[in-house]
């Protein structure tokens, strides 16, 4: 399959064995080694890539070409991994060499991107990128899990095609979890923080926060999201308990499963699942939300503070 691009006049394609003298130019300008060797060991390499391109199946050598010139080339590695105790489509990128004759701005970036549609493609969840330039791929938003020792390989990366997977501890970066944790956590402790000068000095107030079912109940693959609400809820009790002399109340909402843009996106066996877990048997609506909010604002409830009203059709029960 050739894929061109849009800015220049580059193809990318598999690699046939008419390219085999192009590709082992690469080789020979790019690694001191391979110039030394003498004609016998290059036509070991020769025969061995040869047969490669020829018989392997689940290698498949890909070039970016600029008129009839080779410019880089890499291997794409498709296999299946147990992954969170699941086989799961896998594939890997590996040997990505840009020709040092020839280098370009942006080819590398744009075997990249025929990797990760190449990954689309095939469905993977998980990528392995095998070295190149481990900061190249962090700059493209890669995350990483470091090494695989059970497949002998030394980087895992997570695709961005699939950014539900990264949240899963085992996989997740330090800073995927300090970024949840400083938007929910410390923004909440900011919020409350700004209103409740003004509330102490008027004798008067009502903060609600805005938790969720996950801090109430956990949820597989939200480490960073479920400690960031179970701490706001632990926020809103010990604040409603130094405020509640000052006529001030402090409370939080935790929704559940709710109709919005956000869950509109999920796939149907998401969708399903989650509402195979509300005891109401559907999603909520933001307007249930609000109402709740609205509630706990009010002088109905003039008399709850410390409280978590779960607006979630029984989820937490």
């Amino acid at each position: 399959m050739e894929h061109g691009t849009t800015e220049r006049s580059w193809t990318i394609r598999p690699l046939t064995e008419t390219d085999i003298e192009a590709y082992l130019d690469i080789y020979l300008n790019s690694y001191p080694a391979y110039k030394s060797l003498d004609e016998e060991c290059r036509q070991h390499y020769r025969d061995k890539h040869r047969l490669e391109l020829r018989e392997d199946r689940q290698v498949q050598t890909v070039g970016l070409f600029e008129g009839g010139t080779l410019l880089a080339t890499m291997k794409l590695i498709r296999f299946s991994m147990n992954f969170f105790g699941k086989m799961q489509p896998a594939c890997g990128l590996m040997a990505l060499e840009v020709h040092p004759l020839h280098k370009k701005k942006g080819v590398a970036l744009e075997m990249v991107r025929y990797f990760e549609d190449y990954a689309r493609r095939i469905g993977a969840l998980l990528t392995l990128l095998l070295p190149f330039q481990i900061g190249f791929y962090r700059r493209m938003g890669y995350g990483f899990a470091g090494k695989l020792y059970e497949y002998h390989l030394p980087t895992a990366a997570l695709p961005k095609i699939d950014a539900a997977v990264r949240e899963h501890l085992r996989l997740m970066q330090p800073e995927d979890f300090d970024a949840v944790i400083a938007a929910n956590l410390r923004g909440t402790f900011l919020c409350m923080k700004a209103v409740a000068r003004q509330m102490v000095k008027q004798r008067y107030g009502r903060i609600v926060n805005l938790s969720s079912v996950v801090g109430l109940r956990g949820n597989a693959g939200q480490v960073n999201y479920a400690a960031s609400k179970a701490g706001v809820i632990g926020m809103t009790k010990s604040l409603a308990k130094e405020l509640a002399g000052r006529n001030i109340t402090v409370n939080a909402v935790a929704p559940g499963f709710i109709d919005t843009d956000m869950t509109a996106a999920l796939t149907e066996t998401a969708k399903n699942a989650a509402l195979g877990s509300i005891p109401m048997g559907r999603m909520g609506t933001p307007e249930n939300v609000a109402k709740a909010v609205a509630f706990l604002a009010g002088e109905d409830a003039g008399y709850i503070t410390g409280q978590v009203l779960a607006v979630d059709g029984g989820m937490s029960m």
